[in-house]
């Protein structure tokens, strides 16, 4: 993510969470912005032709019993008229990227809005799945 993302991308973050107002947003960008990208980041997506994100993803990598290190996903949140199934893959498949590069044994998604697509993070194996949030193996 970059600076001039951070106010078009606040539209995304309330579908996620609908009680944040402009300046947490804005706090917590900027710092996602300034962190170590090993520990914790945001990724946002946009179309080719479109100026503007319509994708989401914050994320943290923390320690975790059952499978080590893990990414924690929240918000993941994509905001587009079209067919979003492509989007919502290709920010699934950055996020494993980047899982896999800081070492992670797993990613955990809490979506919001449409259901993560079925191969969303391609060959890696899907451990459980509740309503709304998804954990990974890596």
């Amino acid at each position: 993510m970059i600076r001039e993302h951070i106010d078009p991308c606040f539209v995304i973050a309330r579908l996620a969470q609908p009680w944040l107002d402009l300046a947490r947003w804005r706090r917590h960008a900027r710092e996602c912005i300034a962190a170590n990208p090993g520990r914790r980041g945001m990724i946002t997506i946009r179309r080719v032709r479109r100026r503007n994100p319509c994708g989401l993803a914050c994320y943290r990598c923390e320690a975790d019993l059952e499978h080590g290190r893990l990414m924690a996903v929240r918000p993941f949140a994509v905001l587009d008229p079209l067919d979003d199934r492509p989007l919502l893959t290709a920010l699934a498949a950055r996020l494993a990227a980047i899982a896999h590069d800081t070492g992670c044994g797993a990613i955990r998604i809490v979506a919001t809005g449409a259901d993560l697509p079925a191969g969303a993070l391609g060959g890696v194996a899907r451990a459980v799945s509740r309503a709304g949030e998804h954990t990974f193996l890596l």
